[in-house]
């Protein structure tokens, strides 16, 4: 007997950098994001996240959305700022502004569609966007009153600083497509992006010290990762508490690159991320 088909397949989003979404048939009201890193793509970075996790039943009824964007030359504020848009548009009209510009099926027709709950899951770089997206409309006048939807899912962050030379060689190698022509003047392309992400970089002190003052002024628990997930063989970032974070889950025999990468003999990333979803 063949499995039912739960989800559409992946289409273009209207958004960021060669973004794309999987439907779900019957949606339940919770999508789940993803992020990528430094140099990493909108769906490659996940590797089959986008055709395994659709064969969980937990994941049945969830939408799950890729966003890319320009990870190399952009800082991360403003990537944080673009993603922030993204995220105002899906949790605030999510069928005017995302589902009906790429699904004409009368089963996703419903206008007044709203999400209860929305995963943001993100690997190195992309914990660092995502964070500061939240940091920004946490900050707004008033805040965004959907941040309390938020659920964090964290890969090998980089939030508290990376070995920027290694990062840049890993991933010019896991992604050389990414990198084209810019790949000829090695990390010198990428000076901004990397300088964040040195340790106690500016831009890093900033995020914490934003992070934590939130948490303790209250009513911002989203910007506390659910767990975050780290391969003992990361030689990239360490694995340090970033403010009220819980400790690292520690995946023996992954590093920075293939932590996040799920496939039909390393099921770990998905029992991560399933119990939050």
């Amino acid at each position: 007997m063949t499995q039912a088909q739960t989800h559409y397949s992946s289409r273009p989003l209207p958004w960021g950098d060669e973004s794309s979404v999987r439907w779900a048939i019957q949606p339940v009201g919770r999508a789940v994001v993803f992020v990528h890193g430094f140099g990493g793509q909108a769906e490659a970075t996940w590797d089959q996240f986008s055709s395994l996790l659709p064969l969980q039943p937990q994941c049945t009824g969830r939408d799950l959305l890729f966003y890319g964007y320009d990870s190399l030359t952009k800082q991360a504020p403003v990537s944080a700022a673009q993603f922030l848009e993204f995220l105002q548009a899906l949790a605030t009209d999510p069928y005017t502004q995302a589902i009906q510009p790429t699904l004409k099926d009368a089963r996703r027709s419903d206008p007044l569609f709203q999400y209860q709950g929305i995963t943001l899951v993100a690997h190195s770089l992309g914990a660092i966007v995502v964070r500061e997206a939240l940091i920004q409309a946490a900050m707004d006048t008033p805040p965004a009153t959907w941040i309390s939807k938020i659920a964090l899912v964290l890969f090998a962050p980089a939030h508290t600083g990376a070995a920027i030379l290694p990062l840049a060689d890993e991933a010019m190698n896991a992604f050389p497509a990414r990198f084209g022509s810019l790949a000829k003047s090695g990390a010198k392309a990428f000076a901004q992006v990397l300088s964040d992400l040195e340790p106690g970089s500016d831009a890093l002190k900033k995020l914490e010290k934003d992070t934590d003052a939130l948490l303790q002024q209250g009513g911002f628990g989203a910007l506390k990762a659910k767990v975050v997930v780290m391969g003992d063989k990361d030689r990239i970032v360490k694995a340090v508490r970033f403010c009220a974070d819980p400790g690292p889950k520690v995946v023996v025999g992954m590093g920075h690159i293939g932590v996040c990468k799920p496939d039909s003999g390393y099921a770990i990333p998905i029992g991560h991320l399933l119990p939050h979803i």
